[in-house]
């Protein structure tokens, strides 16, 4: 992906951020433009991120909350601010600066908790090493296939020795011809440009979807010093997705599947 590309990425979330940031973080119809309560949406973020960890305890890992965690399209904090219960420091990164302002601006731990504005296919900001626990959840899915890869190298990169590792990705549901047809033109983005462009450019952004298999993202890992731990099905990619996380024993009937990757640093 070309700067120009990153540019536009950054362009499609300012354009989210200034018109219905928590709308667009959790995209449930019923809270869309400006309904949803602050309150109640980061209380979705520290209800993740206790269903989360009892997750990473369940296969057996620890973490060390001395440590600091890194939250990856952090957007206005919901996650960062819930991560922040239970580490030491942590660093919010996002694509776009509104979000970033936002985030600052509800910041209940301005000694512990830093945002920061990236507009990279590399974290230059972060140093090696840095982390103990690193987490993103609806993030990947929009920033295109072609950025995954890089950006899982940087995850590396910033992440210390047996630090946690913990990123979600849609696969592809194709169970059915339909499904398949739909993957392949990729219609639902271009239903949405289109949409975009019938309401005479007032709102020029949109969320793309981006799929990768489980055997791209595990081929993707083994080229890294990580130890693919868990892998799992979650609710991420339902369309009313509030941001209460839950894990899936099948496959939801319709829709892409949401996985939950975990790795260690090795």
């Amino acid at each position: 992906m070309s700067q120009h590309d990153i540019k536009k990425l950054a362009q499609n979330w300012e354009g989210f951020a200034r018109t219905d940031a928590l709308g667009a973080i959790c995209t449930d119809p019923a809270k869309e433009h400006g309904k949803w309560d602050v309150e109640e949406f980061f209380a979705s973020g520290r209800q993740e991120i206790q269903t989360l960890l009892g997750c990473v305890s369940g296969v057996g890992l620890s973490i060390d909350s001395a440590r600091a965690a890194l939250d990856f399209g952090c957007g206005v904090g919901r996650l960062t601010q819930a991560l922040a219960d239970h580490f030491s420091r942590c660093v919010g990164v996002d694509i776009s600066a509104t979000m970033v302002d936002l985030a600052r601006k509800y910041n209940r731990h301005p000694d512990r908790v830093t945002f920061i504005v990236n507009e990279s296919e590399r974290l230059a900001p972060l140093g090696d090493r840095q982390f103990g626990f690193i987490y993103t959840n609806i993030v990947l899915q929009h920033v295109g296939e072609s950025l995954v890869e890089g950006y899982l190298r940087e995850f590396v990169r910033v992440l210390d020795t047996g630090g946690i590792l913990i990123f979600q990705m849609p696969a592809r549901l194709e169970s059915t011809l339909v499904r398949k047809l739909r993957a392949r033109l990729k219609l639902g983005t271009r239903l949405r440009q289109a949409l975009a462009f019938m309401r005479l450019r007032e709102e020029p952004y949109f969320m793309k979807m981006s799929f990768l298999s489980e055997e791209a993202i595990r081929q993707m890992l083994s080229k890294l010093p990580v130890r693919l731990v868990d892998v799992r099905l979650t609710n991420a990619t339902d369309v009313d997705y509030n941001g209460r996380l839950k894990y899936l024993d099948a496959p939801a009937a319709s829709g892409p599947l949401s996985k939950q990757y975990i790795a260690v640093r090795v």
